[in-house]
């Protein structure tokens, strides 16, 4: 919320909102069916002690991804919004949110 004095232009105010805002340069908060996903993959990582079996992705040894998208879909059955059909999707949607929380 944004407060000025009455004899303040709202113009004024509207484009002083808008400076500060782009020299903010907010992240946009990722989707709850991602930060859900993040959680869960996370959760069923390891971290890097040694060079294992999987993928090495921002300190994570990951499982292989259908394994974790067949978990997943348990929890989602086809009919569910969160369900994946394409691992592809399902990986993208990690590297997303992995993007949007962490930074890489």
């Amino acid at each position: 919320m944004i407060r000025a004095a009455h004899w303040v232009p709202e113009e004024a105010v509207r484009q002083l909102y808008l400076q500060m805002k782009g020299r903010m340069k907010p992240t946009p908060t990722t989707s709850p069916r991602r930060l859900a996903l993040f959680q869960f993959v996370t959760e069923q990582s390891s971290g890097i002690n040694e060079l294992e079996k999987g993928e090495i992705v921002t300190g994570l040894v990951i499982p292989p991804w259908r394994g974790l998208q067949s978990e997943w879909n348990e929890q989602y059955p086809p009919k569910h919004k969160w369900h994946y059909s394409d691992v592809r999707n399902f990986r993208r949607d990690f590297a997303e949110a992995s993007k949007s929380l962490i930074g890489y």
